[in-house]
């Protein structure tokens, strides 16, 4: 087994460079969500990207403290933008489900990547073909969901008017 690299002194070096650059990818993370949260509530009203920021780190905070399987953070991130906006508790909900789903179809999206990758590397057979149906499978299902519900003006909280209804 291979030991670490060592000081002088026989003492293990440190990789303090790595932990700063995983803790700056982390607060990247944070700060794109924060942007993406901001812009789909652009769509509702106007909201600051602090105060958006701000109720994403909350909810997530909650996530990680307490034993709510991701549901508490998304009612707290709900009743904070309540508080600043005024929307409505329902509403607001809604804004936070959309962005949690949003995240489920990104984390999709990237599972679908990951397996075209990695069935690049990978001699021709049975689980080349297998990475690569659904890898396919995991690009064009968010995609046709995303483009069908477009269709119906169900995406960012627009909505078309019913049939025979005025504008």
């Amino acid at each position: 087994m291979a030991r670490p690299p060592q000081d002088r002194d026989g003492r293990p070096r440190r990789r303090s460079g790595w932990l700063a650059l995983a803790v700056f990818f982390v607060g990247v993370r944070y700060l794109v969500w924060g942007f993406k949260w901001w812009w789909m509530l652009r769509r509702r009203g106007r909201v600051g990207f602090g105060a958006s920021l701000s109720t994403v780190l909350a909810g997530v905070f909650v996530n990680l403290t307490t034993p709510t399987a991701k549901l508490g953070g998304g009612f707290l991130r709900a009743a904070l933008l309540d508080r600043r906006t005024g929307w409505g508790f329902a509403s607001s909900y809604g804004w936070s489900f959309a962005d949690q789903f949003t995240n489920v179809l990104g984390n999709i999206v990237l599972g679908g990547v990951l397996m075209l990758a990695t069935a690049a590397g990978l001699p021709g057979g049975p689980a080349r073909a297998f990475l690569v149906s659904l890898g396919t499978a995991a690009l064009v299902g968010p995609a046709f969901l995303v483009h069908s519900a477009a269709g119906r003006g169900a995406v960012w909280g627009r909505r078309r008017p019913r049939r025979g209804s005025p504008g």
